[in-house]
């Protein structure tokens, strides 16, 4: 995380993924979610990894609704979470009960989801396939901008 962070690489992080970029710049976890947080309800489903839990409402200005409506649904299979959301980064979607499910830095190429769109993508989930292709256009789209500006200094 480190390294990739350094050098510039963009981040998409799922799941614990998620939950390590919030700590490692540092956020804080619930480390049993329904037990630290009343309002919480069961977020590790049972069933199919591929099926819906619940949905995530997301927020309008984040890098999320530039490609997706304004609730989703989502797979859940954690019962950690974020409490304390780090610095410099904000939320991009929440449940409905109050769990970040989506987290972007304000300044960097770092995004995280709570979900698992990899495993929705078993059952060709537009919605999960749809955030792969978006995260790889950005990162094409990165690359090709720094491309131009090391053009210009040669």
């Amino acid at each position: 995380l480190n390294l990739a962070e350094n050098l510039g690489i963009p981040i998409l992080g799922i799941c614990k993924g998620h939950q390590l970029i919030n700590v490692a710049h540092g956020g804080s976890l619930y480390q049993d979610l329904e037990s630290q947080n009343t309002k919480a309800f069961h977020h590790f489903q049972k069933g199919n990894r591929a099926d819906y839990s619940h949905f995530v409402f997301i927020e309008s200005d984040s890098w999320l609704s530039q490609f997706y409506p304004e609730q989703i649904l989502v797979n859940s299979f954690h019962h950690q979470a974020i409490k304390k959301l780090a610095d410099d980064f904000k939320i991009s979607a929440l449940s409905k009960d109050g769990v970040i499910e989506a987290i972007e830095h304000k300044n960097k190429p770092i995004f995280g989801v709570q979900w698992h769109p990899e495993m929705l993508l078993s059952e060709n989930e537009e919605n999960a396939l749809l955030l792969m292709k978006r995260f790889i256009r950005y990162c094409i789209d990165r690359n090709e901008i720094e491309e131009k500006k090391l053009e210009r200094i040669d």
